[in-house]
């Protein structure tokens, strides 16, 4: 009889061992859904940030090169 009862003891520790795991499994999925989403958000808002800063830059830069060919004009 105690033979009987440790072996459903390791059945039950061994069910409880399966569970565990993917339970795990469930809530490193969940984390890592969780944290891939939250980078391509932040992503979405830095780069078209960044974009406009760039596109900014070669409009003002554009210009001071068009106002030096326009003082150059001016002085012939």
């Amino acid at each position: 009889m105690a033979n009987h009862t440790e072996h459903s003891m390791t059945k039950e520790k061994g069910s409880y061992t399966i569970e565990l795991s993917v339970l795990i499994l469930a809530i490193l999925f969940v984390f890592m859904l969780f944290f891939s989403l939250t980078g391509a958000a932040l992503q979405g808002l830095y780069l078209p940030g960044k974009q406009a800063i760039d596109y900014e830059e070669a409009f003002l830069k554009k210009a001071e090169e068009l106002r030096h060919e326009k003082v150059l004009r001016e002085e012939r």
